[in-house]
């Protein structure tokens, strides 16, 4: 069975009424479902994105909570897994009572994520990454082995309607919607049938089996759109992993014939395949959306999990890689001692590195309350995969690097 990871229905809670939305989301996914199964496929998770609310001027704590509330139960007749909640840092102000209420968010709803937009367009906001790293570091407590900040991610220059979460934020007044696909079994097809074959001729079967099947995705995007008059955005060609037995991304690395994920060669690896991505994406005249690229998801990973905790690849490492893959320091555990300038300093990197190379990246950093480096996680989730905690090298940051305002990196030509 070929499956569609992810079809992700931005909207906005004030446009509309109540009941008609009560009507039309779940009309919308049983839509969407019926155009997947229709191509041969399965959907698996149905997923809700808000636009950043805070910024507006009648943002609150209480009318928040008011719409998850009834966001809840539309979920619920949706069959919606999950929704994203995110929040800009790019507000005149005090940021206090926006990570006031993502506290309460995270607190009240276990099936929400939470997004802080910390760079935009070129720009950091400093003093939102500083504030960010403050709520990873307490929602961390939440739990005894660090669950929760699954569900919390800090977005650099990501654009809106991108479908992976929690780097995800609708934008606009209208809805739209768009997929993310999973394309490791794809990746493992072609290369099971090309032993021997050079890189240059694997690139050529790779592009032409990736363009194949992006054409078949954004038929059925096109499909949903007719069907229920809201608009594609278009779908994300990112590579990323999925925990079963066919799913590692690390292990499609290797088998271009690197010894070790995280050895020498995995980064020429990782280019190599974004770029294959992003060919295959060009060429298919798909919508598109989103990151586009290989995504080093450590804790979705079984391979690069173990990679790590064989000492291949540390911190450093994962940053590199992230200069020419899709999605940043995504799903990294570290000590949960580590500083919160430390963490801040962690995000601020990832944010340079997205603006200085104009791409879009994300931060889904763990710290693990009560571990060490060198020590296990504990996870017991559908989509983790346990492994050592990873060295954060620095552990005093000055708070210097975090003044509130924007700043810009021209590096980007």
């Amino acid at each position: 069975m070929r499956f569609v990871r992810a079809v992700t229905l931005g909207f906005d809670p004030d446009q509309g009424t109540p009941a008609a939305r009560e009507r039309d989301i779940p009309a919308f996914f049983t839509a969407a479902t019926a155009a997947v199964e229709a191509a041969g496929r399965s959907l698996r998770t149905r997923r809700l994105v808000l636009p950043p609310l805070n910024g507006r001027a009648r943002f609150s704590r209480v009318g928040l909570q008011a719409i998850l509330r009834w966001l809840e139960t539309v979920a619920d007749a949706a069959g919606v897994r999950w929704y994203n909640v995110p929040f800009t840092t790019f507000v005149d102000g005090d940021l206090t009572p926006t990570f006031d209420a993502a506290i309460d968010v995270m607190r009240r709803n276990p099936r929400a994520f939470v997004n802080f937009v910390v760079a935009q367009d070129g720009r950091i906001e400093r003093g939102g990454v500083l504030e960010c790293a403050r709520f990873i570091h307490t929602v961390s407590k939440f739990s005894k082995n660090g669950y929760d900040n699954f569900r919390v991610g800090a977005s650099c220059n990501t654009p809106e309607g991108a479908p992976f979460f929690p780097f995800s934020r609708h934008g606009g007044t209208d809805d739209a919607f768009a997929m993310a696909l999973e394309l490791p079994t794809v990746f493992g097809e072609v290369l099971g049938q090309s032993a021997g074959v050079g890189l240059g001729e694997l690139r050529g079967r790779l592009v032409a089996r990736l363009v194949q099947e992006l054409r078949e995705v954004d038929a059925i995007g096109l499909a949903i759109e007719q069907a229920t008059s809201i608009r594609y955005r278009g779908l994300d060609g990112s590579l990323a992993p999925y925990p079963d037995a066919t799913g590692s991304v690390a292990r499609i690395i290797e088998s271009l014939g690197v010894d070790d994920y995280g050895s020498s060669g995995t980064m020429f690896a990782t280019a190599y395949l974004t770029d294959i991505l992003r060919t295959a994406v060009t060429d298919s005249g798909a919508r598109a959306v989103g990151f586009h690229g290989v995504m080093d998801s450590l804790l979705e990973d079984p391979a690069i999990g173990e990679r790590t905790s064989r000492g291949a690849l540390g911190l450093d490492g994962l940053l590199s890689f992230a200069s020419v893959c899709g999605c940043g320091l995504d799903m990294v555990p570290i000590p949960g001692d580590t500083y919160v300038e430390e963490i801040a300093s962690l995000i601020l990197d990832v944010a340079a590195m997205s603006c200085a190379l104009g791409k879009p990246l994300g931060a889904r950093i763990l710290p693990i309350p009560g571990k060490a480096a060198n020590e296990f996680t504990d996870f017991g989730h559908d989509f983790f995969f346990n492994c050592r905690i990873l060295a954060v090298r620095n552990r005093g940051v000055s708070p210097g690097l975090f003044e509130r305002g924007a700043f810009e990196l021209r590096g980007r030509g």
